[in-house]
């Protein structure tokens, strides 16, 4: 990621600066235009109430759970 909002869900979720995006919801995420993407259409569906992010961290893998409501 290029920056995290201090205050944002996935900040709060625990996503850091480092941290590699590998998976939104169980899909592989192969290049940040596809994770940008992904993750702006699920900020846009009011439907929503959390999403799960798998993370590579410092050769180590975290699940976070980004609740949104």
């Amino acid at each position: 990621m290029n920056s995290i909002a201090p205050s944002s869900p996935a900040a709060i979720a625990g996503l850091r600066q480092e941290d590699w995006i590998k998976e939104i919801d169980g899909t592989e995420a192969k290049s940040f235009a596809e994770v940008t993407a992904k993750l702006t259409g699920i900020e846009k569906d009011d439907s929503r109430a959390e999403f799960v992010l798998l993370v590579s961290r410092g050769g180590e893998t975290a699940v976070l759970r980004v609740k949104l409501k």
